[in-house]
This record gives structure tokens, C-alpha cells and sequence, in this order.
């Protein structure tokens, strides 16, 4: 069972956001404030730094994996980086302080920072472009909520060539940021990438070879875009898949807004439970990932897109993190183009 370590704050120390961030400073921790009403409610999300949180007014219960906690004004409570929380808002007007620190995957410098990643090791810039992708012989299996079939926003990171009119990308798009179910650890618009929007193709007397990327759930491809934009500067095509329903939220193009669903995650219950939603899912994704090489083959096959001829199809990898390497070891012994 997860420990909450919960702990008081301490009564001769201010419970406003100036003492509290000072305090925590001395021990490596950033300090944001969050204001929710009663009745929000924030199910199953992962964050990859430790955290602190102190509520300073309204109550809240809280579960960390299989330990829960009722938390009043002046609880103080620690969440180990990794371990799945939800969070739901029982009284009143709820302020938290959430103090998050500076070690981890995800590195928070504070809302007037600005983060840059870490610069692609490779000889080639790097392009990236997103694609809503409809699959006409799937129906969703989750939801009709944005329509019958399967849809997915696709996001491709490739070797390109810069040019005057070329602007860098966005970590993550305003409108997808705007979305999440979660504030983000550091803002997405403060975090600058390298790859460049919509670039065109760098030239080159060879097709590249294709990496079809899945994520995590719970996360986008744009949290893995260091790694990615590294990939692409080496002369490789990655494209990373987000799993309609199954991820934080996809926002397509016309505004159409698909939130996460548990029945598109690992519910709680039985290990059976469990099993079967774990099984059913994987056999989804392996699906995205099949339907996501078809239109990559038909993209390389007609002279008006702009990626015309440029993906060797004949060296198509697959890899994921986490479940979604599970679905791309599913995928790869399903397609012979693997």
C-alpha cells in the first residue's frame, strides 16, 4: 500500500503561497497554486517528478494508488514521482498548493522559466507535422462521442530542411494544451522544442526509414519529443500515435474534443478485470498502429503529398513505452511490414 505521508503545516508558517513557496524552495520545490470547485474530479494521472501538495481551504480526497486520504485546510501531503492519483474536490472552493520538484524526468524551473530541450545529436533539422487520420473500416470501439469510426491525431517527426519561413513547432499545440485534464508540470508554451513546423522534407537520393512510436498511457507522443526529435535528426521518419480515448485528450482540427475513458484504461477491480481490459486494449492500439503503416503507404504513394516517395516502407520499427511498447510488440508479430 502506497504511504501518503501526510503531515500538518506547521502552525507558526503562513499558509499562503509567498511562505509556502519559500519554505519549499530550501528543499528543492517549486510552488504553484490550483483553484478548483466542489465536484471536479481528477481520475488516473501519473506525473514523473515527486510532489507536495497542502490544501488551504476546502476538503478533498485523495487516492494514491490503493491508499486514500481525506484532506483538510493545512494537510500537507507527499506523492512519489510515478504512482497514479486522482483527486476529487468534496467542499466548498478548494485552493491547493502543489510544490513539485526539481529532479526528475520532467524538470520545473517555474512559470517565468523557459525550458529548453535538449538539442538534437543529429546531422539533419527535424519536421513535424500532425494528421487526423480516419479509419473507414473501424468503428471506435470505446465511444461515438466525436463519431462511429476509429480517428486518431497522428504526429510526425521527420529529417527536414529549414528555410527562411520556417517557425519551430509548438511542445504542445495551444489548443491540445488548453485540454489536458491536468495542469502540466512546467506550461507547454514555455517549453521550446527544435523541430520545425511543417517543414518541407530534406532531400535525399534515399527513402528514410520509418519508426512507428507508442506512447504511454496517459501521456502524448510530445513527451517523448527529445527523444524523438533526436531520432528524426539521424535520417528517420517516427511517428507517434495518439490512442483516441485512451490518452489525456485529443483535440482534432475542427474542435472536436475527445476526453480519456475508463473503459479505455485499466479499470479497478479484479486482476480478471484487469487482464481483460488489458487484453482488449492492446488488440486496439496494435490496430492504430496497422491502420497508421496504411496510410503511411498511401501517402508514399501519391505524387501530390508532400511526403511523396520519402518513407522506406520495406524498414518499418516499432516501439513504445511502457503499455505502448506492449502494443508494438502486438503489432509487430501481426504485420508483416514490421
Amino acid at each position: 500500500m502506497a504511504d501518503l505521508k501526510i503531515h500538518r503545516w506547521p502552525g507558526d508558517k503562513p499558509l499562503d503561497p509567498g511562505s509556502v513557496a519559500e519554505v519549499w524552495a530550501r528543499d528543492g520545490f517549486s510552488c504553484d497554486l490550483w483553484v478548483d470547485p466542489p465536484g471536479q474530479q481528477w481520475l488516473d494521472f501519473v506525473h514523473q517528478t515527486d510532489e507536495r501538495v497542502v490544501v488551504k481551504e476546502g476538503e478533498i480526497e485523495f487516492e494514491v494508488e490503493d491508499a486514500r486520504a481525506m484532506l483538510g485546510p493545512g494537510d500537507e501531503v507527499f506523492i512519489p514521482a510515478g504512482s497514479r492519483l486522482s483527486i476529487t474536490v468534496l467542499v466548498v472552493i478548494l485552493l491547493i498548493l502543489i510544490f513539485i520538484g526539481v529532479f526528475g524526468v520532467v524538470v520545473h524551473f517555474g512559470d517565468h522559466r523557459e525550458v529548453v530541450l535538449p538539442k538534437p545529436s543529429g546531422a539533419y533539422s527535424v519536421g513535424r507535422a500532425l494528421f487526423d487520420w480516419k479509419d473507414p473500416d473501424r468503428l471506435d470501439p470505446y465511444s461515438s462521442a466525436i463519431g462511429n469510426h476509429r480517428e486518431l491525431m497522428v504526429w510526425m517527426w521527420y529529417p527536414a530542411t529549414s528555410t527562411a519561413r520556417s517557425k519551430t513547432a509548438e511542445y504542445v499545440p495551444s489548443a491540445w494544451a488548453a485540454k489536458l485534464p491536468w495542469r502540466p508540470v512546467t506550461i507547454p508554451g514555455r517549453i521550446r522544442v527544435h523541430a520545425l513546423a511543417g517543414a518541407p522534407v530534406a532531400a535525399s537520393q534515399k527513402p528514410y526509414p520509418v519508426l512507428i512510436f507508442s506512447s504511454g498511457i496517459g501521456n502524448l507522443p510530445s513527451d517523448y519529443t527529445s527523444l524523438i526529435e533526436d531520432i528524426a535528426s539521424h535520417g528517420y521518419v517516427v511517428l507517434g500515435i495518439t490512442n483516441t480515448y485512451s490518452a489525456p485528450v485529443v483535440r482534432f482540427p475542427d474542435g472536436r474534443v475527445a476526453n480519456r475513458l475508463a473503459a479505455a484504461s485499466f479499470p479497478r477491480g479484479t486482476e480478471e478485470a484487469i487482464q481483460l481490459a488489458g487484453n482488449r486494449m492492446v488488440k486496439v492500439w496494435a490496430a492504430d498502429i496497422h491502420f497508421a503503416v496504411d496510410r503511411l503507404a498511401q501517402m508514399n504513394s501519391n505524387p501530390r503529398s508532400r511526403f511523396y516517395g520519402h518513407f522506406d516502407l520495406g524498414r518499418v520499427g516499432m516501439f513504445g513505452h511502457s503499455f505502448g511498447g506492449a502494443a508494438s510488440a502486438e503489432a509487430c508479430s501481426m504485420d508483416s511490414r514490421c
